[in-house]
């Protein structure tokens, strides 16, 4: 199946991912509506158009997008919601689409969270963690044992920063780059 995305799938994705990324901005949650309507209405329009194979191509985009993030959901580090987020966006952009969106969504979110953390640090609402990683270095040097202490209460490694808004520029974007004129 061709990598590039139809225009009606390109603008429900868009609906979709800038409706969770909202969302979670303002609630801290993605719902479960959203995920539901993605998933019904990547595997209509990708079997009404391509039958067998546009099917093959949503249940692959579904299957990639919820492994990628599974291990991050089950680290803590994602919420349900941005694993089905990615899962829905899967069946709308198939296999390769959604693993571009979420390696776009994953530098991006990296960017997010250093300039939120050095804001939080010069604004004096969190500090940072070298006293935490300074303990973990004179514990192995006194034991000989790795170890690893959870970021503290206040400490810039603690904060929380919702990933719908990230998914979104990456969901966004990976189309639009794919079938960009070189």
């Amino acid at each position: 199946m061709d990598i590039s995305v139809s225009t009606p799938l390109f603008a429900v994705t868009a609906v979709i991912a800038i409706a969770a990324a909202a969302t979670d901005l303002y609630s801290r949650r993605i719902p479960n509506f959203l995920f539901v309507l993605g998933c019904v209405l990547g595997f209509t329009l990708n079997v009404w158009n391509d039958a067998w194979p546009g099917l093959q191509f949503c249940a692959g985009g579904f299957a990639l997008g919820f492994a990628i993030m599974l291990p991050g959901y089950l680290l803590r580090f994602v919420g349900g919601g941005d694993l089905k987020l990615a899962a829905a966006v899967g069946t709308l952009l198939g296999p390769q689409m959604v693993f571009l969106a979420l390696v776009i969504a994953t530098l991006f979110a990296g960017a997010l969270a250093v300039v939120q953390g050095l804001h939080a640090w010069l604004s004096g609402q969190a500090s940072l963690p070298f006293a935490r990683y300074g303990a973990m270095l004179r514990f192995l040097l006194t034991t000989g044992r790795l170890t690893y202490y959870r970021p503290a209460e206040g400490e810039v490694a603690a904060m929380r920063m919702p990933f719908a808004p990230a998914m979104a520029v990456g969901s966004v974007l990976a189309p639009l780059l794919v079938t960009a004129p070189i």
